[in-house]
């Protein structure tokens, strides 16, 4: 199904003619700098947006206050390619796209943690992430195509795992389960690999209908994985007992950025960015079935989030803009039928 860009566009179809309507965030928050990356805390009340300007800001959604403000340093600017808050919302970890993940205490500002990598990192939205006690990072190396975990109190690194594929450097993706218990990975290959975390042990490899995998999901209760690729493709896998079963292939748009799930279990949310045109879908999960769609030509989205409860989905811009759309408005306005 075709989507129109003229600002913000939709499907809003009647036979086979669509329509352009007019829809507006609940909020914008201004970064200034084009945002890569964005988080929403485990309570809803804060976002963290990283930037192309070595910065992090912490916000407070109900005011649009920035509370605080982390920085990587050095010379020159670096893109913070990742964010993500512990389990517990008292930490904030970020990953540039250097060498380094840094995790602050949120409260006082503190840095509790640096984990530098030997080589530079090439890391896509998700390409780091805690364990749902808070006490582990899992850190996916798109350079040495590694996919470690570390203890983050201690900066003990527990064990590598290499996921394999090309030589050359390229993106990781990976996605930890609800219940922590298995972690995937995928990357340019047409395979996605599930390990089990606590021992690092490959567990099973799904063979994939697509290459270039650039966004992986579980469900909320890990019972399906959603596997987004670089051509728009998007794989949905039920999982039981460590293995994978193919149930669904679904055709979206072309260079797919990102691919989250509702909280509630419902969508599977994609996000396409090509070079004149950005488009978010939602999908029903897990039939694949496209429920609701809208794009725009500039600015282009660069990353996407969904708050805790299921009612904001947050987007970051090119133009420095975090913007929290009502969901139920977006999928009512927005519809194709």
């Amino acid at each position: 199904m075709a989507v129109l860009f003229f600002g913000i566009t939709g499907c809003a179809t009647v036979g086979l003619q669509e329509a352009s309507i007019s829809l507006l965030p609940e909020r914008t928050l201004t970064h200034w700098s084009p945002v890569s990356s964005i988080a929403f805390s485990p309570d809803g009340r804060f976002l963290a947006s990283g930037s192309v300007d070595s910065r992090v800001r912490l916000w407070e959604i109900s005011n649009k206050k920035i509370l605080t403000e982390f920085k990587f340093e050095g010379l020159f600017a670096s893109e913070v390619w990742n964010v993500v808050f512990s389990p517990d919302g008292k930490y904030l970890a970020a990953a540039n796209n250097e060498k380094e993940i840094k995790v602050w205490e949120i409260s006082t500002g503190k840095l509790i943690n640096t984990f530098t990598q030997k080589k530079g990192m090439i890391i896509p939205p998700g390409g780091i992430v805690y364990t749902p006690d808070g006490k582990f990072l899992v850190i996916g190396n798109g350079w040495e195509k590694t996919i470690s975990l570390w203890e983050v109190s201690t900066g003990r690194l527990r064990y590598t795992v290499t996921h394999g594929g090309e030589r050359l450097p390229m993106d990781i993706s990976i996605a930890l389960s609800p219940d922590g218990k298995y972690l995937a990975s995928g990357s340019k290959d047409k395979f996605v690999k599930l390990w089990e975390v606590s021992s690092g042990n490959i567990v099973s490899t799904f063979n994939t209908p697509s290459e270039r995998i650039t966004a992986l999901a579980f469900s909320p209760e890990g019972k399906h994985l959603v596997s987004g690729h670089l051509d728009g493709t998007l794989s949905i896998w039920e999982l039981l007992d460590g293995n994978g079963k193919l149930i669904t292939t679904i055709k979206g748009h072309q260079s797919l950025r990102g691919v989250i799930i509702s909280p509630d279990g419902k969508y599977v949310v994609s996000a396409s960015s090509g070079a004149f045109a950005s488009v978010i879908e939602f999908w029903e999960l897990p039939t694949g079935k496209l429920i609701a769609s809208f794009g725009t030509n500039r600015p282009l989205i660069n990353c996407v989030a969904y708050s805790p409860d299921g009612k904001f989905l947050a987007t970051g811009d090119g133009a420095g803009n975090i913007k929290l759309w009502n969901v139920n408005e977006l999928i009512t306005k927005m519809r194709c039928f």
